[in-house]
């Protein structure tokens, strides 16, 4: 078996202890052991029921070391931006290393991950009209070894920037049932937005109009 420096494996005889006695030359008499050190290790297993015992080994050799990452950021963009550029969470993720120690790749499931399959192709142009989890490989170049790290993207809403001094912003909005959209408004330098409603209605037991301003406070008329 090979492991990286900072994982650990299992190793399972696949057998019931109720059935068996277990010796583990690592001293530990369970059914599994979990092994973090290079070595070679035994197991000799009795069988309760006739008596009979038989021993195996194995060595655990430690190929290299995790890369060290660090979790990147995750894209906020608004609504009507579809592609994404996934590279450039990598500086994020590699914290200041040389991306030409790794070798990094990017996957929409861990299943995919794990068994090298599917991977995303085109970096600077990834898209989606859904909130999605990416998953990042970070493999370093002299061994087997790889980090995980993952970062969402996260279709927010875009604000209408209101520009102070050339007069109201006049919006009408027409919502459906279970409609859950959201609106925001933002001063071109800061000032305070006033919000007033001119005309139309709310179905009451049917549609809920909340409004709130930077500080979450709700100012629902």
């Amino acid at each position: 078996y090979t492991i990286c420096n900072g994982n650990s494996l299992i190793l399972d005889s696949g057998l019931s202890a109720l059935d068996h006695d277990f010796s583990w030359s690592t001293g530990e008499t369970t059914p599994t052991i979990t092994l973090t050190q290079a070595g070679s290790y035994s197991l000799t297993v009795i069988d309760f029921s006739t008596g009979c015992s038989s021993t195996d080994s194995t060595t655990v050799v430690i190929d290299g070391n995790l890369p060290s990452t660090q979790a990147p950021s995750n894209f906020i963009t608004c609504l009507d931006a579809v592609e994404y550029n996934l590279e450039l969470k990598i500086p994020e993720v590699l914290n200041g290393q040389d991306p030409n120690l790794f070798i990094i790749s990017f996957y929409t499931n861990l299943a995919d991950l794990d068994n090298n399959v599917n991977e995303i192709i085109d970096l600077n142009a990834f898209g989606t009209y859904n909130d999605i989890t990416i998953y990042v490989k970070i493999k370093d170049t002299t061994s087997d070894c790889y980090s995980i790290e993952s970062f969402d993207i996260i279709l927010g809403y875009c604000p209408t920037i209101v520009t102070c001094g050339e007069g109201a912003v006049n919006t009408s909005y027409c919502y459906t049932n279970d409609d859950t959209s959201q609106f925001i408004f933002e001063s071109s330098d800061e000032s305070t937005l006033t919000v007033a409603f001119n005309s139309g209605e709310i179905e009451i037991d049917y549609d809920q109009l909340i409004i709130y301003d930077t500080n979450g406070a709700i100012l629902n008329p």
